[in-house]
């Protein structure tokens, strides 16, 4: 599937990938419960939940086929270091670097998922080169597991029925608006296709 500048890709395949390693004893339970609440609202998945546990397989899931990515990992960055460091399985990086390994992410619409630690420059970053991603939705700030259950199935089940048409990123950024209050507002959408701020 090709995407151009100012449109996502059609017909949602969603792929969700818990990168966490259950570092804090939660993550792998409410990324379970996010896929369950997917399933069962007939969100389309590309496949069972994963749950890698070393960078490399990581690379090798986001390298699969999808149209939509679910990424659930850890922030490690805060106001005083680098605040676009994440922890990707055993691997701390950051999202600058993260595009260094050759994930070709420009023909996927990215959803991020940061329940621990801080991560500023998370979607600023991914948005960042034109060929690595177009519309990227995520936190500015932690969320707690209850907000990221509430939030993303309701999202991904907004769109059902939108999908089969051409989307202007511009969509995507009102169904976050519309249910950001699920997030306690802590949800933002950034895209190279807004056609206004």
């Amino acid at each position: 599937m090709t995407l151009v500048r100012g449109e996502v890709p059609t017909g949602m395949s969603l792929l969700v990938v818990d990168a966490t390693r259950d570092e804090k004893g939660f993550e792998h339970k409410m990324s379970e419960r996010i896929y369950a609440t997917l399933q069962a609202a007939h969100v389309p998945l590309a496949a069972p939940l994963r749950k890698p546990m070393l960078f490399g397989e990581v690379i090798k899931e986001l390298n699969t086929t999808y149209t939509a990515l679910l990424l659930v990992a850890h922030g490690r960055g805060n106001r005083k270091d680098d605040a676009a460091l994440i922890k990707v399985a055993d691997f701390v990086t950051s999202w600058y670097l993260l595009k260094e390994t050759g994930i070709d992410l420009s023909d996927k619409f990215i959803s991020l998922c940061v329940c621990e630690g801080y991560c500023d420059d998370m979607v600023d970053s991914v948005v960042k080169s034109h060929v690595y991603a177009n519309t990227v939705v995520g936190s500015r700030e932690k969320l707690y597991a209850s907000e990221a259950e509430a939030f993303f199935p309701a999202f991904y089940k907004s769109l059902l029925g939108l999908t089969e048409g051409v989307m202007i990123p511009d969509i995507f950024k009102e169904k976050v608006a519309e249910y950001n209050h699920l997030a306690a507002n802590k949800m933002v959408a950034f895209s190279l296709g807004f056609t206004a701020p």
